[in-house]
């Protein structure tokens, strides 16, 4: 083994055991979306080596699908049913957002009671601007409640 692949195996080897800590944290509630969304670089693609069976993934266990940052919310086996992504399988996934302005994703729209904006939590708009929510469980957009977003100086 040269040099180089002992440097590389030792990086890929210590970003799975981070990858695996950042799972575990989301899983057991302690990493909230601006924790996850922060190590995004940690967050696995969705599907994870193109299978799509979640039946033995924790709850909670977080995955990055289409720019956004999705939470299993229901273990589930996705193979075979191309439909079921997390942006449109609403009942089997959560939504991530963040706090911090730098992390800001774009808009997402709520899936259901999942999803929803806290009070806090940014994004940016299809105008390229940041916003803020005012209020928990914010559900709508700047455009149909803007009483409910704070615009953001960027």
């Amino acid at each position: 083994m040269t040099t180089k692949e002992i440097v590389m195996d030792t990086l890929r080897r210590a970003g799975l055991a981070e990858a695996q800590k950042l799972r575990t944290r989301a899983a057991s509630g302690d990493a909230d979306g601006s924790e996850i969304i922060k190590n995004a670089h940690f967050v696995p693609d969705y599907p994870p080596d193109g299978k799509r069976n979640f039946i033995n993934v924790p709850v909670g266990a977080p995955y990055r699908y289409n720019g956004q940052i999705y939470k299993l919310w229901q273990q589930h086996d996705a193979n075979g049913k191309p439909d079921w992504t997390p942006d449109k399988a609403v009942s089997l996934w959560d939504i991530c957002h963040t706090k911090n302005v730098s992390d800001a994703l774009p808009y997402a729209v709520p899936q259901g009671t999942r999803g929803l904006y806290q009070a806090g939590e940014v994004m940016v708009w299809t105008d390229g601007n940041l916003y803020r929510s005012k209020n928990d469980g914010n559900a709508y957009t700047p455009e149909t409640y803007p009483d409910g977003w704070e615009l953001i100086d960027a």
